[in-house]
């Protein structure tokens, strides 16, 4: 009798070392697997300030996809942004919104920017280039 209670006892051992092994060989897989990926896709928010020679633009960031590699990245923004223009013909125009959509190239928090806005009031597109600081990291 004492020899089944001894080998129920190494069973039981054995097979609740089993499976503590099987259980943390994934989770241990699983940790070394987690590394920092070569490339990556997020949202960020930044502040910019752009020209197109006439007018100024400040951008406080939009939506837009981001793709990392290192230090470097490239996005793809829209852009709401504040435009500073005075048109000695209007009254009130130093400060407008505009949206603009455009292409920002990172590198760690410095970004250059650049991005066309359309102008209603003239019933065209421009094209702005500038510089700006990622806020966060």
């Amino acid at each position: 009798m004492q020899s089944i209670t001894k080998n129920i006892h190494y069973f039981c051992f054995l097979l609740s070392l089993a499976f503590v092994s099987c259980w943390l060989t994934p989770q241990q897989a699983i940790a070394q697997a987690t590394t920092t990926p070569k490339a990556q896709i997020g949202f960020d928010g930044q502040v910019a300030i752009l020209t197109d020679g006439e007018s100024v633009f400040m951008n406080f960031g939009g939506p837009g996809i981001r793709m990392k590699s290192g230090s470097w990245a490239v996005s793809a923004n829209m852009l709401p942004s504040l435009r500073f223009y005075e048109d000695p013909k209007k009254i009130n125009t130093l400060l407008t919104p505009s949206l603009g959509a455009g292409l920002q190239l990172y590198y760690k928090r410095l970004i250059l920017c650049g991005a066309g806005y359309y102008l209603q009031n003239r019933g065209q597109w421009t094209l702005t280039g500038g510089v700006g600081f990622k806020l966060s990291k």
